[in-house]
């Protein structure tokens, strides 16, 4: 297999090349204008993979030209699917969210050339999803993924760099301390999924929902911190760290979580942190996750029937806290819950609990207190003085 090679210039700019064979069988060197090792590594799986695809590895300017204006969005993702080199932790969890976003605009932009799209045409694209009940948060995770395409297609010479990014414009911003959680429904049926077809997210996944816990707690849990014959588990951590207020914290196990982790605990990789939750690598080794990991949720929404929201993790905390609030739960037993260091953060799901400012409201009375009864008991008789005489 070919290396990279590195070289420097006579005005001391370090550049890379690299050899190949093309599909025609002719041997050919390649020196693409790039600063790091690692970007001119990623154009060089990229070449090997267009060629293994039988097109050609480098194409010329004049026919790259001609195929930027014929270029479908269709052909644009399967060329991404096929060839994109993500910047991701994890490429294959990132391609698979993509696909899932472009499943919504195959269907209506597949087979339109990528350069004549137009923000017009997607604007009324925006329009009719959310006139047809979609979700804001799933607009934006879509218009997301065609972005993300879109600026690989630019940095690849698929698309001109001076093309203008069609979707600028049309993210609508969420209001920061809106909630987004789930529904009761969109949980059972992310749970039944995750435990059919995600065994290893799946612990991972409850324990969120059952326990409200931030994504880096999750990733920072050890064994050590659950203690089942006390039916607690110790917040110590956020990942290798403290947790965001700075304090530990001890929650009780809810029942339905119990057994997962019990079972989870006979099946989960071991490492040296002995963590409950860790990231899974090739040959059987594992890792404490970080803030890039996790992103095989997004997908797993889209097949279980959910709504995806910006940051799917933090949304079931949320659904933690909302659906504890609504079945009758305290604000400051919750703030515990959560780790909140002022209860006025745990105050954004007051009005989840219309019982909660009822029952103070109930104190307020205008009435006159009653007057105070006092038992009359009969006196003890006191003997006469005598008279004198």
């Amino acid at each position: 297999m070919a290396k990279l090679e590195k070289r420097r210039d006579s005005d001391g700019r370090i550049r890379f090349s690299f050899r190949y064979i093309d599909v025609d069988g002719s041997r050919k060197r390649h020196t693409p204008d790039v600063e790091t090792e690692h970007e001119a590594l990623r154009i060089m799986a990229e070449v090997r993979a267009r060629i293994a695809r039988g097109i050609v590895g480098v194409p010329d300017e004049r026919s790259n030209e001609r195929q930027q204006q014929t270029l479908t969005l269709r052909e644009l993702h399967e060329r991404f699917q096929a060839e994109g080199m993500p910047r991701s932790k994890d490429p294959k969890a990132y391609k698979s969210r993509v696909a899932s976003a472009w499943k919504h605009l195959l269907p209506v932009f597949g087979e339109r050339p990528a350069l004549g799209l137009t923000r017009a045409e997607l604007r009324r694209f925006h329009d009719r999803y959310l006139s047809t009940g979609g979700n804001v948060a799933n607009l934006n995770w879509i218009l997301s993924g065609l972005s993300g395409v879109w600026r690989w297609a630019q940095a690849t010479g698929l698309l001109p760099e001076s093309a203008e990014l069609p979707v600028r414009g049309l993210f609508t911003k969420i209001r920061q301390g809106s909630l987004d959680f789930f529904s009761a429904v969109e949980i059972e049926r992310l749970l039944d999924l995750a435990e059919s077809g995600e065994p290893t997210l799946f612990p991972m996944i409850a324990a969120a929902v059952y326990s409200g816990m931030r994504k880096g707690e999750l990733f920072g849990l050890r064994w050590p911190d659950i203690n089942p014959t006390a039916g607690t588990l110790r917040i110590a951590r956020s990942y290798a760290s403290s947790p965001k207020n700075g304090k530990a914290r001890t929650v009780p196990i809810h029942p339905a979580l119990a057994p997962i982790l019990a079972a989870w605990r006979r099946d989960c990789p071991a490492t040296v942190d002995a963590l409950v939750f860790p990231v899974l690598l090739k040959r059987g080794r594992a890792r404490m996750g970080t803030k890039d990991d996790g992103e095989a949720l997004f997908p797993l929404l889209e097949r279980a029937g959910c709504h995806v929201p910006d940051n799917p993790w933090h949304a079931l905390r949320h659904t933690f806290a909302s659906h504890y609030i609504m079945n009758g739960g305290n604000l400051i037993a919750l703030q515990q819950l959560l780790g909140h260091h002022d209860v006025s953060m745990t105050m954004i799901y007051a009005h989840l609990a219309p019982h909660y400012h009822a029952q103070d409201l109930a104190r307020l009375t205008y009435a006159t207190p009653p007057a105070q009864v006092v038992p009359i008991t009969t006196a003890p008789k006191r003997n006469k003085r005598p008279h004198a005489a």
